[in-house]
């Protein structure tokens, strides 16, 4: 898939040095869809939600791919499985879908960290998908899985110097609170992964606050490499909720994700839906 990288950037707003909003098109020439591999993780803590998004994740097979995979990890601790299961079988097609279990452990980033297990060498395009419990910020976040949401940033994906694609709404920089940016903690996670650490990435750059979106696979392939090590520090004795302080290796995993665009050289995309 050679095209997959070639292309030049489109016309964008940009808004300062690193930040780009592009406005959703309508739906034009699917043919490039037909070239893409593209594994799907859904993080499944929430049966509820789930119902709710399955409408989203829906829209993949609205689109002919070279092949599509759905992986959902079902946590098994608040979600039966057999629920999932059978929601599956009565919503979709046969053939795309993988659903595994794991514990409560690590929230959305653990279970990406486990869904990492199934995606495939030569996929193209990885998404990001969970039960966000924030109502006004998965309802924003899932804008980019409308089916004009999927075509934009699969187009948006093919440019050479776009890595990321998430709604515009939850497109952060770094430093809009300084206590927020994490940069000890990714610092030291880049030593862990062999990966060189420059602060002016964090300075310039931005991230998908809510871990929802779209990116090119080898973007996160360090990552992908080192699942196994990284699921070592997610934490699963507490409740997020009552204690955010103790998930920093979660949330530094959330803007470690950016930081990864801005390492590799290439821009995040903030989608404008229509």
């Amino acid at each position: 898939m050679s095209s997959f990288h070639k292309q030049k950037t489109p016309v964008h707003k940009s808004l300062n040095k690193k930040r780009y909003e592009i406005k959703a098109e309508k739906l034009g020439n699917l043919e490039i869809f037909k070239k893409i591999n593209i594994s799907v993780c859904v993080h499944c803590a929430n049966l509820k939600i789930f119902e709710e998004l399955i409408t989203y994740i829906k829209n993949f097979e609205e689109f002919e791919w070279n092949r599509l995979q759905i992986i959902i990890n079902v946590v098994i601790d608040l979600v039966n499985k057999d629920t999932v299961h059978q929601l599956i079988k009565d919503t979709f097609k046969k053939g795309n879908f993988i659903i595994i279990k794991s514990k409560n452990k690590g929230n959305d980033i653990g279970g990406f960290l486990r869904c990492y297990n199934y995606i495939k060498d030569d996929d193209h395009i990885i998404s990001h998908i969970h039960t966000k419990g924030r109502v006004e910020w998965r309802q924003g976040l899932m804008k980019i899985y409308t089916k004009e949401g999927i075509y934009n940033s699969v187009r948006l994906l093919y440019f050479e110097k776009i890595g990321m694609v998430g709604n515009n709404n939850q497109l952060w920089h770094f430093y809009k609170n300084e206590n927020m940016s994490y940069k000890n903690n990714i610092h030291k996670l880049c030593n862990n992964l062999n990966i060189r650490y420059n602060e002016m990435n964090l300075h310039n750059g931005f991230l998908i606050g809510g871990t929802i979106f779209m990116c090119k696979k080898n973007i996160i392939e360090n990552v992908i490499k080192h699942r196994d090590t990284l699921y070592q520090y997610c934490n699963e004795k507490d409740n997020y909720y009552e204690n955010k302080d103790i998930f920093k290796f979660e949330l530094t995993m959330e803007r470690f994700f950016g930081y990864l665009v801005y390492h590799y050289k290439k821009n995040i995309v903030g989608l404008i839906s229509n």
